[in-house]
């Protein structure tokens, strides 16, 4: 058994694929957090808060329909995101704590990480059941992981 500095190593082409990806998910949900969500407000004169309104708005400000629709569509996004790449990201630990092969532990997070950026991209589009199909990779991965989790303890 690696100890826990080489396991968690960027030796460990396992755990550099770990990183990777899950680094690429969040820093897409955060993209979408607080980079686009607040421009279409700003652009889009969609305040969150009378605050808002008061301090950014003009008398000949109008909201336009439009970013609303945006926002409400970025804001479900990050949703989706966090209730799926936070067990992703807790899963991905676990997993490489039960030694799988590294190939195959790759591919998972490889799979998961491409499905997630193809999900948010046609969930932006409003591309359904290319939206679902881009969904289903990534949650076969998680529950492939928790299986092989659960297997690797239950046979021990």
């Amino acid at each position: 058994m690696p100890s826990f500095e080489d396991l968690l190593s960027l030796d460990n082409a396992v755990f550099s694929a770990y990183l990777f990806y899950t680094t690429l998910s969040i820093g897409k949900t955060l993209l979408a957090a607080n980079v686009l969500i607040p421009l279409n407000r700003v652009t889009g004169h969609v305040y969150q808060t009378p605050e808002d309104y008061t301090a950014f708005a003009t008398p000949a400000t109008k909201e336009d329909p439009k970013a609303a629709s945006r926002i409400d569509k970025l804001r479900k996004i990050v949703a989706h995101d966090l209730e799926n790449i936070v067990p992703f990201a807790i899963l991905g630990l676990l997993y490489m704590t039960v030694q799988p092969s590294p190939a195959v532990a790759i591919w998972h997070y490889r799979v998961y990480g491409i499905s997630r950026l193809l999900h948010t991209l046609v969930y932006a589009a409003g591309m359904q059941p290319a939206r679902f199909l881009c969904f289903l990779p990534g949650s076969i991965v998680n529950h492939s992981m928790v299986a092989q989790i659960l297997y690797a303890l239950c046979t021990r």
